[in-house]
């Protein structure tokens, strides 16, 4: 299942309930190593033209990581095939296969595919530093990938669970930075499961922080 999605100011906004300010393009960006500094960002601001493709069917989550690096990598308009990430990110090729076993190797894919330095492994568990690094990448036009476990709460009370960990996205931050707004590329579960089933949602971003594997991965931004 395909789509490309614009996630524009006034979409996240949608969302939210609230007006977000556009963010910078990152058309012509190449650092080879960025270092969010303590500017002025705006108190919201969302990634633009991701194509968002779920884990492919039957992959049991074994594929979550490549999954959620191609999201990210496609913001940056190039669009490797899920496989190929698995191959790179030694997911296994079936659903029983072990999955992406660090964030380092979705940062490395990362990399490599957009052409430039840019990601980074962030491994030290920190409210300050995760919201500069959501100001600064998402005013650039990059997507956050992090590898989470357990479960977490979402601004409308609903728990979403991962005990074996998963990977997903982070594309806009609204409230000063004090919000998230997540892409899940999760194969769709029914109502009934359960485990939540809308793909797109919104957390505290204390909430995420927790939600963060950092006892064995971490976040790639």
């Amino acid at each position: 299942m395909r789509t490309r999605i614009g996630v524009a100011v006034t979409a996240l906004a949608a969302v939210a309930g609230l007006a977000l300010a556009a963010p910078a393009s990152a058309g012509g960006m190449t650092p080879q190593q960025h270092a969010p500094g303590s500017g002025t960002y705006p108190s919201s601001a969302a990634v633009h033209g991701y194509q968002f493709q779920t884990e492919p069917y039957g992959m049991n989550g074994a594929w979550c990581g490549p999954a959620a690096t191609r999201l990210a990598i496609t913001a940056q308009g190039k669009y490797p095939s899920v496989s190929t990430l698995a191959s790179e990110e030694r997911a296994g090729g079936s659903r029983s296969g072990a999955g992406t076993a660090t964030i380092g190797l979705v940062t490395t894919s990362l990399n490599k595919h957009i052409g430039r330095n840019f990601y980074q492994n962030k491994t030290s568990k920190s409210l300050t530093t995760l919201k500069r690094d959501l100001r600064y990448d998402f005013t650039h036009g990059y997507v956050i990938v992090a590898n989470v476990k357990g479960s977490a709460k979402d601004t409308q009370g609903r728990t979403r669970r991962y005990s074996g960990g998963h990977y997903l996205d982070v594309v806009g931050y609204y409230n000063g930075a004090s919000r998230v707004t997540i892409e899940d590329i999760a194969y769709p579960r029914t109502p009934s499961s359960g485990s939540g089933y809308h793909r797109r949602y919104n957390m505290t971003t204390a909430n995420l922080l927790n939600w963060i594997n950092f006892g064995y991965s971490g976040y790639s931004a």
